[in-house]
């Protein structure tokens, strides 16, 4: 399969959509002095013990869920390859497996769920202890409803406070869904609290991965040269400081190379979720570019979707496949040619748009557009543009939003022209 990196992302839990992040961690309120009868202690005992009993059953599952995903794509290999004589009695073996799977998990969702049922008006009429209500937030995240998660946290620490832990966990439930500033908020107001030093030094190391992700260089290398003062955080902090001041230097020379840009043509991506406007780089990838206005100009991409999300990382778009009702065989289109991989000074950072290709001089159509700076990825994908306005809108996209349209709004007053391979 096409893929931008050899990247393995196994998703078990469904995350949601954006939900506001206004007022994280403020003082929390003065809690009301209240009082509860022994049937409420009971019925407040029972939450937490089948919250314990489900996330014990959770891990259990973890294993099965990661299986299932690993056989579906063997089970999509082995759809394009049904020549192989070898493959029929597999394949009914892995597809029993991944029914057996799936149901028990379908089971275990269906228990949180009744858990979720039975918690909710207690939580609206506040009378869940600060533990429950905040295992009731906990449970929309297997359910798939992390929005939902974030706004459970959001009232429970408006009303009792967020511990760091627990504020790792909101900022991670933001990261999930590319809604970086957020988290970066959260993380910010959490250390502001007092705190030991192994909590405070893990959410300074997700804030500063935060900073790097928003391209706050300055900001995220600061903190890992604090961290690096301490023998307890001197060697992660020193590996990740090296990686970041490279890639800090390499967008300094960035910003150098968009200033001297002149007369670059563009080209807007219309989506389900907003319009992306890209600036093309001709005077580093021209043939990458030729390519990309041709295939724009003949509607190639028109009514495709993005087949492709990884969050922190990138949406994928630009297969023809994309367009039937066949999931197995998304990533495998192209455009009936290949062109070279045309490697250039430009680089990966956040909000670029580069080829997928499956190795060296294998690009086509495929492209990426990236959420964070993907340096890893240098040398190995060809740059043709970034993002001018709409890197928002790239951060919203999820798996099956489409391509409504891509259109050339300006160009070079030449003829243009693709070498295929």
């Amino acid at each position: 399969m096409k893929s931008c990196v050899r990247y393995l992302s196994v998703q078990i839990i469904t995350l949601g959509l954006l939900f506001s992040s206004e007022n994280y961690l403020e003082p929390p309120k003065p809690k009301k002095e209240t009082t509860t009868s022994k049937k409420e202690v009971k019925k407040t005992s029972a939450y937490l013990e089948k919250g314990e009993e489900l996330k014990k059953k959770g891990k259990q599952l973890q294993a099965k869920a990661l299986e299932v995903n690993r056989l579906k794509k063997q089970l999509q290999f082995m759809g394009h390859q049904k020549h192989h004589p070898a493959f029929g009695s597999t394949v009914a073996q892995y597809k029993k497996l991944v029914s057996q799977h799936e149901k028990e998990i379908n089971e275990y969702k269906v228990q949180v769920g009744d858990l979720v049922g039975k918690m909710k008006r207690p939580f609206e009429k506040g009378s869940l202890s600060r533990e429950e209500a905040l295992l009731y937030g906990r449970q929309y995240l297997v359910l798939g409803k992390t929005t939902r998660m974030i706004s459970v946290f959001k009232k429970v620490n408006a009303d009792k406070g967020l511990a760091a832990a627990e504020s790792s966990e909101l900022a991670k439930a933001h990261n999930s869904l590319n809604e970086m500033d957020e988290a970066t908020l959260v993380l910010q107001n959490a250390l502001k609290q007092k705190l030991e030093f192994e909590k405070k030094s893990e959410l300074q190391f997700m804030l500063a991965q935060n900073y790097f992700w928003l391209e706050k260089f300055k900001d995220s290398i600061l903190i890992l040269k604090e961290l690096e003062r301490f023998p307890e955080t001197r060697t992660r902090a020193s590996r990740f400081l090296i990686s970041y001041t490279q890639a800090y230097a390499g967008y300094k020379t960035e910003l150098g190379y968009r200033k001297k840009s002149k007369n670059l043509p563009r080209a807007e991506i219309k989506t389900n979720k907003g319009i992306v406007l890209l600036e093309l780089f001709e005077d580093d990838a021209p043939n990458a570019v030729s390519n990309f206005i041709i295939l724009a100009e003949n509607k190639y991409f028109d009514r495709q979707k993005f087949h492709r999300v990884i969050p922190n990382f990138m949406a994928q778009g630009g297969d023809p496949n994309s367009k039937d009702s066949d999931p197995s065989n998304d990533g495998q289109g192209g455009p009936g040619y290949g062109i070279r991989t045309e490697i250039s000074k430009r680089n990966h950072f956040r909000g670029v748009i580069s080829y997928a290709n499956a190795g060296k001089d294998t690009d086509g159509s495929q492209f990426f557009l990236t959420v964070i700076p993907t340096f890893w990825l240098n040398g190995k994908h060809a740059v043709f543009g970034r993002i001018l306005e709409g890197v928002d809108v790239v951060d919203s996209l999820s798996k099956g939003d489409e391509i409504n349209s891509v259109k050339i709004l300006s160009k070079r007053d030449h003829p243009y022209q693709v070498k295929k391979l």
